[in-house]
């Protein structure tokens, strides 16, 4: 996301509309007793200044961004050294440096590294999915999934039924646990879902647990 970031900071220099920053400056220009007489800022007038700024900025972060991002390796062996039991060290498959990160063999003692993900899709088998695949191919013995538990956020953000999130969680579940890796559920907003639906949310945290989640981690 820190490029997209950029990208919104870079676009928002070449249009009058771009940033509220720009839509206050010319309130005040417009407003100005001082300066009675200035004109409003046209609505791409600051793209006289924003397009070669902008150009030149991704230029440098198409150039330099791989140096710009901490080091990540270094990072988790500290974490490893002061006895940290977990570490999540990102979503294999969601970008190319999360990818290359978990290619890579390390030695962390006790620590059990370990892989970020979602449950697997409807409509497709946990064999099958492109998501869960990334996590069986990591370097890590451990993954932790994040999966619904408010009846709200089923309906609304994966338009689906309550029953097949269920069944996204336990396939899930059983998947990994099938294939030796250790498995961690992520509950997403379950004390919100508590609190509308306490019989569903507690119905999702235990489909992961009766398919043998060693934790259930209430987000």
């Amino acid at each position: 996301l820190i490029p997209v970031s950029y990208a919104s900071i870079f676009g928002g220099c070449c249009t009058l509309v771009g940033t509220s920053t720009n839509i206050l400056a010319n309130g005040i220009v417009t407003s100005s007793e001082v300066y009675p007489n200035l004109e409003p800022i046209g609505m791409f007038e600051l793209s006289k200044l924003g397009l070669p700024l902008m150009l030149i900025s991704l230029g440098f972060l198409i150039l330099f961004s791989r140096r710009l991002l901490p080091d990540r390796e270094g990072l988790t062996n500290i974490l490893s050294e002061i006895g940290i039991d977990y570490i999540e060290g990102g979503w294999p498959g969601a970008n190319p440096v999360d990818t290359e990160f978990f290619s890579k063999p390390l030695n962390l003692n006790k620590t059990i590294f370990t892989a970020f993900g979602m449950t697997k899709k409807t409509g497709r088998s946990a064999d099958n999915d492109p998501g869960l695949a990334s996590l069986m191919n990591a370097n890590t013995p451990a993954v932790c999934v994040v999966g619904k538990s408010w009846d709200f956020h089923v309906k609304v953000a994966l338009g689906i039924q309550k029953e097949e999130n269920l069944e996204n969680i336990k396939e899930t579940a059983k998947h990994f646990v099938k294939n030796k890796k250790e498995f961690l559920f992520d509950a997403e907003h379950f004390f919100d879902g508590y609190k509308a639906n306490p019989k569903y949310a507690l119905s999702c945290i235990k489909a992961a647990y009766d398919q043998g989640a060693r934790w259930i981690v209430l987000c």
